[in-house]
């Protein structure tokens, strides 16, 4: 697995800080290439699997760090999701 930075991003990746984890082969799935790397990939990468009963604290804890849909996705579908119209 490489890290892979887009010359050319648009305002969702910018707003992201976009990078990209790209498989080095098709025959494996993307969990085995990561397993494959070892610890050649940096940065290191974590999955996180977040519990129903904690996920409402971790999205106000992503709130209080103005972590939200409308700066993520910085355009007219975040400011809606935002405002739960979609």
């Amino acid at each position: 697995v490489i890290r892979v930075v887009p010359r050319i991003q648009n305002k969702r990746m910018v707003a992201q800080a976009a990078e990209f984890l790209m498989p080095c082969t098709l025959r494996k799935s993307f969990v085995d290439n990561l397993r494959d790397n070892g610890n050649r990939c940096n940065p290191k990468v974590v999955k996180l699997n977040i519990s129903r009963d904690v996920a409402g604290e971790c999205v106000k804890k992503l709130m209080e760090m103005n972590i939200t849909w409308q700066t993520m996705y910085p355009d007219i579908n975040g400011l809606a999701k935002e405002m739960n119209l979609i």
